[in-house]
């Protein structure tokens, strides 16, 4: 009775390990044969950056060959319950991209945690980390 159980246990493993490389397999296998490695296609937000009173935010999406109706860069406080958009970008039909956004400190207030967020059509969301002002 045991040794089915483990037996049970060992295919459900080996499928979910084949599963697994059978997705993201493909692109390592072709990479493999070329002799050449391709990164993954993701979003990106760096931290903010202050520059004298200006923020800047910088983000985007790039190792991607697909591309997508929209993908956009936004700079917000972080209000603790509801966040405030400080300025936003977008640009149409990209696969690779990268997009700048700047808002003044004073806007922002003293004190006030501020972070990049990038977005796609796609679905997908990166956000990074705060900076305080």
């Amino acid at each position: 009775m045991r040794t089915k159980y483990l037996q049970r246990i060992l295919v459900a493993v080996a499928i979910s390990t084949l599963a697994t490389v059978s997705i993201g397999g493909v692109s390592l296998a072709h990479a493999a044969t070329n002799g050449t490695y391709r990164s993954a296609c993701e979003l990106y937000s760096y931290r903010p950056t202050i520059s004298g009173s200006t923020i800047t935010g910088v983000g985007g999406r790039h190792g991607c060959s697909n591309s997508v109706k929209w993908v956009e860069v936004s700079l917000w406080r972080d209000n603790w319950v509801k966040d405030t958009l400080l300025a936003k970008r977008s640009k149409g039909w990209v696969n690779t991209i990268q997009l700048s956004v700047q808002s003044s400190t004073g806007q922002a207030g003293s004190g006030a945690y501020v972070y990049t967020y990038t977005k796609s059509a796609t679905g997908a969301t990166k956000s990074s980390s705060n900076i305080q002002l």
